[in-house]
């Protein structure tokens, strides 16, 4: 075998071997974005492929690893499905994307558009929504002069995500 066969050789083995660090790594960064939702209790949007290979994009809650199908599996409530309970198979999630965030004083946001928040107030969670400018505080609607109250409860921010753009189909005003 000449060098320049050996060394095209070498480069199909590396490429092999690449590929099959890739693929476990993907699978990593799933199971502990997995993990992560279902210790957070947020929603999640998944990018699915079923078995007969039409990929779907599923949003998700309610996520715990199933009980009857065991390690491999999830099992959640899907809102995409009339909020059925519904089962996937883990090496068939291809993409998982967190919608909602736990919020903390430090964040900003990371594009302008409007905003939706999940908060505590008295004894209940509240939904508010605010428009950010790209880089802006994203506590700054809860503290200061725009602090507000929820019967005996000043309200605090838990969880937000990013709703839409501007030019998207709504007017900010």
């Amino acid at each position: 075998m000449t060098y320049e066969e050996k060394k095209a050789q070498f480069k199909k083995e590396l490429e092999k071997i690449r590929s099959r660090f890739a693929f476990f790594s993907k699978i990593n960064l799933i199971e502990e974005r997995l993990k992560q939702s279902i210790l957070d209790g947020l929603p999640i949007e998944i990018e699915y492929q079923k078995a007969d290979g039409e990929i779907l994009t599923r949003h998700i809650r309610h996520v715990q690893y199933s009980k009857e199908k065991g390690d491999g599996y999830i099992e959640a409530e899907c809102s995409d499905a009339g909020n059925k309970k519904l089962v996937f198979k883990i090496d068939r999630i291809l993409h998982i994307s967190t919608l909602w965030k736990k919020a903390t004083e430090e964040d900003v946001a990371d594009k302008t558009g409007l905003y939706m928040f999940a908060c505590v107030g008295d004894n209940h969670i509240e939904y508010e929504q605010h428009f950010y400018w790209r880089g802006e505080r994203l506590w700054h609607y809860f503290e200061g002069e725009f602090e507000h109250w929820n019967g005996a409860f000043r309200v605090e921010p838990i969880a937000y995500h990013f709703v839409q753009e501007p030019g998207e189909g709504v007017i900010f005003l």
